[in-house]
């Protein structure tokens, strides 16, 4: 189900109408990267793992290597939930996102 359908023309990819595409298929193929993290109060790699269903250990490292902090992380010691933040932080300002 979408959320809203135009009142008034039509929105299209590729020239395709989207009401004519599979709501699931679309959805999946958007993603949303906000300028500020968002941090939920859980461990490095629950948050690093966040919106997947099922994630193995192999998906974590993999999204953590993809984002360039996969080497930083496993240098890290075990570190609280408070640390996560400051980390996160320290990571957002080095990207300059």
């Amino acid at each position: 189900q979408r959320f809203y359908d135009v009142t008034h023309g039509k929105v299209c990819l590729d020239g395709v109408d989207i009401r004519d595409l599979n709501i699931h298929w679309l959805r999946s193929q958007f993603s949303l990267a906000n300028q500020e993290p968002i941090l939920f109060d859980m461990t490095i790699a629950e948050n690093i793992a966040y919106g997947k269903v099922n994630p193995s250990l192999e998906d974590i490292i993999e999204a953590a290597t993809k984002a360039n902090i996969h080497q930083f992380v496993i240098s890290l010691p075990q570190v609280s939930n408070d640390m996560l933040y400051l980390f996160i932080g320290y990571v957002w300002i080095r990207k300059g996102l």
